[in-house]
């Protein structure tokens, strides 16, 4: 009985794609941190929240794509093209954790704005994204952009200026960053790609192309990264000299990595990525709310 309890429990997780909803919220308390004011009980309201709509978004993400899912290698082992959880469980996985995200918000932010933003993100995500996927490579855009919102939500949230300098360049860093996110995984599972009938950078501009485009989309990054550690406030000399280091160390690989090595590999590169943006969030986060 126990057995069969903790194995639907971890379906229900993976279909969830828990690891990455827990970046997303890690990028709210980002948004939390370098906001103005420095409260608690806001900071740990709207991560959880954005956890939650996070979750559902990814939940019913796998609802719409199954079908698709079950052609590719990398996505041909997930619960749903398994059999291990039915399309109904899922949508109702993901109504349920919308649902909990929305109210979240709406408790334990001041005013509608947060739960408005994060319902309006997970419309992007499941009702333009997704099924714009199928049709054109530009749906990675409003892709993008529904990323970049729970930094935003979190910087409203913590009496952050809406139309400031640094409500922008937490939203353009956090919009770049999905797009090299993405296209590493494309690069990795290019064949998987190459054969699928969807709309692919990889058919557009091929291999190398996609290389070159990564790259100038990290360096992007990396500009927008050393602006925030130097302008922010709320960042102290420890956190601001993290970043520093971070970004310089994402450029320093990359560049190594796709103009003359590729000793790294894709899958690497996609993890180096993703554990800098990780612990420099963190390195801003700890300072701001334990130092």
């Amino acid at each position: 009985m126990l057995t069969t309890v903790s194995e639907g429990f971890f379906v229900r997780i993976r279909l969830a794609k828990l690891p990455l909803c827990l970046l997303i919220s890690c990028s709210a308390l980002l948004g939390v941190a370098l906001a103005p004011q420095q409260n608690y009980s806001i900071a740990i309201g709207v991560s959880f929240g954005i956890l939650l709509l996070a979750a559902a978004g990814a939940s019913l993400n796998c609802c719409q794509e199954h079908e698709i899912d079950a052609t590719m290698e990398r996505t041909r082992n997930r619960p749903l093209p398994l059999g291990l959880i039915t399309l109904r469980e899922g949508v109702f996985q993901g109504g349920l954790l919308a649902l909990l995200g929305i109210m979240v918000l709406l408790l334990s932010c001041d005013g509608y704005h947060a739960a408005i933003l994060g319902g309006l993100s997970l419309f992007l995500y499941n009702g333009v994204y997704t099924p714009l996927k199928r049709i054109t490579v530009l749906a990675i855009i409003p892709g993008a952009i529904c990323g970049a919102m729970p930094p935003y939500i979190g910087w409203l949230a913590g009496g952050g200026e809406p139309f400031s300098y640094s409500a922008f360049l937490l939203l353009t860093l956090f919009f770049l960053w999905q797009i090299p996110h993405f296209w590493l995984i494309v690069l990795h599972h290019r064949n998987d790609y190459q054969r699928s009938s969807l709309p692919s950078m990889i058919h557009s501009v091929g291999q190398k192309g996609l290389e070159s485009l990564v790259l100038v989309w990290v360096l992007a990054m990396v500009v927008i990264i050393e602006l925030i550690a130097v302008f922010f406030p709320t960042i102290n000399t420890l956190g601001s000299g993290m970043l520093m280091a971070g970004a310089i160390l994402l450029a320093v690989v990359f560049c190594l990595d796709l103009c003359w090595s590729h000793r790294l590999g894709y899958k690497k590169l996609f993890i180096v990525l993703n554990v800098v943006l990780l612990f420099s969030m963190l390195t801003v986060i700890c300072g701001r709310f334990l130092v």
